[in-house]
């Protein structure tokens, strides 16, 4: 039985991650500031899609439900209430890279995180992974999506 991210993945190809990243941050409140990330990973023998975001925001009940419906699941985030003005908060990507370290898994895949206000990612996006995050995804594996 598959999950609708997986018939996502399929029907979607190779942008499948992201444009299902920017459709759950248009269901966000304010989301000016937040960065949202959706990787595939392998944890054990279970391959699974999970979505984290910057510790110095979070998902509301809308975005919520729609990751669950789509099989979806959303990391916890470190630190919370961590301010810029202290160093700043992590970020989606560290706090998805601790989740899947914890757990002893790796990467497969991750979407061109949708950072700043939402887009059409058709005709252009805000969506990529700073340079440090990239460095994260190298050391937990997988791939970034191609831009579009």
């Amino acid at each position: 039985m598959s999950t609708l991210m997986e018939i996502e993945l399929q029907r979607k190809g190779e942008h499948a991650l992201t444009l299902v990243a920017n459709r759950i941050k248009a269901l966000g409140d304010r989301m000016r500031g937040a960065t949202i990330q959706i990787a595939w990973v392998e944890i054990g023998e279970t391959r699974l899609f999970i979505a984290g975001i910057n510790s110095s925001a979070g998902f509301n009940d809308r975005q919520r439900d729609e990751m669950k419906r789509l099989g979806i699941l959303e990391v916890p985030c470190h630190l919370k209430g961590v301010r810029r003005e202290d160093g700043g908060a992590p970020h989606a990507e560290e706090n998805m890279a601790a989740y899947i370290r914890d757990r002893g898994g790796k990467g497969l895949r991750w979407s061109r995180a949708v950072v700043g206000g939402v887009f059409d990612t058709r005709r252009g996006s805000q969506s990529y992974v700073c340079a440090a995050c990239r460095a994260m995804v190298e050391r937990v594996g997988g791939v970034i999506e191609p831009p579009f």
